[in-house]
């Protein structure tokens, strides 16, 4: 009997030191899990202020949101910085594998969805700008068909709506484009719609980001 006791308080001091020890790694992983956000936050950071204070240093602060990514997958504003810096660099197949994560990681962003459709376009991925042209656009529409024409967001909106239709179907976007230029004749995104050709806005549009 005193043996199967013995045996019982050895058994119990095991697990209680596996449940123990089980406890002080998720616990350090999970510290580990915070630094590792802190500092992939820090690198975003200093590619902000690398660009704010030489808007041409591209190059660098891309290698600064890769290794802000690299630290934390989920850190949503080195990504969007990145593909931002990548299409201003002309890096069209690197910034499309980056707008794939992008559009994993916040699904149903209307302006991702466009800028997904637009470099799939600039690299004759025709499906899938296809694709995501008409995502966009049913996102921009409903967006459009929430406000009220007095809405100071409604000529933005029409703009963008524009826009996206434009891309999906390039005659009735002039003529929606068109019939916008009669009511704001001053609006520089109307203009550019109406005398460049296809390839200069979707260049201009991707890096204008």
């Amino acid at each position: 009997m005193k043996f199967y006791f013995l045996l019982f308080l050895s058994l119990t001091s095991i697990l209680v030191s596996c449940n123990s020890g089980s406890t002080g790694d998720l616990a350090y992983m999970d510290s580990l899990k915070k630094d590792s956000s802190i500092r992939s936050i820090k690198l975003n950071d200093s590619a902000l202020l690398l660009i704010s204070e030489d808007s041409t240093k591209f190059e660098s602060a891309i290698l600064l949101t890769e290794r802000a990514i690299q630290l934390d997958s989920t850190n949503l504003i080195a990504h969007i910085n990145r593909v931002n810096w990548l299409c201003k660099s002309k890096k069209y197949a690197e910034a499309f594998k980056e707008i794939e994560i992008l559009d994993k990681i916040e699904p149903g962003n209307s302006e991702t969805i466009f800028l997904y459709g637009l470099l799939a376009e600039k690299l004759n991925k025709d499906e899938i700008a296809h694709k995501k042209y008409k995502e966009s656009l049913q996102l921009s529409n409903r967006r459009l068909m929430s406000l009220d024409s007095d809405d100071k967001m409604y000529q933005k909106a029409r703009v963008n709506w524009a826009s996206n239709l434009y891309f999906s179907d390039e005659v009735e976007g002039k003529k929606e484009f068109k019939e916008i230029n009669s009511e704001y004749s001053e609006n520089k995104i109307v203009l550019d719609f109406l005398s460049l050709s296809r390839d200069e806005l979707l260049t201009k549009f991707i890096q204008n980001r």
